[in-house]
């Protein structure tokens, strides 16, 4: 298990756990030895790995690497798996075991989630505002005149209103019947 610092192709740098598995091939695990003197993991297992993972890694961006994980560990193992074949290292599989991303790129995505939830809400109070609206158009639609007389009549204690004016006389408006 290694730590890699990976760019992106939308030129992004993230850090990358990353756990290989490998075998060496018993048929070449002398002359393995012997040409790397016990040091094949730092003189080329290591090179190989950071070069394939990190070309590799520069054919995503930042959001494929973390929504396509398990594609980039398949290409990651393809690429190094390719180039340690020859020297008797047969790669089983990369994993990547964790990204830490750029804390500009956390911030970001956490502002869009905080705008995607104002959103949300916005709409649900206009749909709920809409709902409102609807009702009072109908409630006012029902509310006719005759509505209106028949409330008045209902409130009305049956004395007409006693205005003081000067010498002339004073003309009421009642409602029409």
């Amino acid at each position: 298990q290694d730590n890699y610092n990976t760019a992106t192709m939308d030129m992004q740098t993230v850090d990358q756990v990353i756990q290989t598995q490998y075998t060496i091939d018993s048929s070449k695990a002398e002359s393995l030895y012997l040409k790397f003197l016990n040091k094949h993991v730092d003189s080329i297992i290591r090179p190989v790995l950071s070069q394939s993972i990190k070309e590799t890694s520069s054919k995503f961006t930042i959001e494929e690497l973390i929504s396509k994980r398990a594609e980039l560990g398949e290409e990651m193992t393809k690429s190094a798996r390719t180039r340690l074949n020859s020297y008797g290292i047969k790669v089983i599989s990369i994993q990547i075991v964790n990204l830490e991303l750029p804390e500009d790129y956390r911030n970001a995505v956490e502002q869009k989630k905080v705008a995607e939830q104002k959103v949300l809400k916005a709409k649900a109070e206009l749909e709920e505002a809409k709902i409102k609206a609807e009702a009072n158009k109908v409630t006012s639609a029902a509310y006719d005149e005759n509505i209106k007389y028949k409330e008045f009549l209902s409130k009305w204690d049956g004395k007409l209103p006693t205005y003081l004016g000067g010498d002339g006389g004073l003309n009421m408006l009642l409602p029409n019947v």
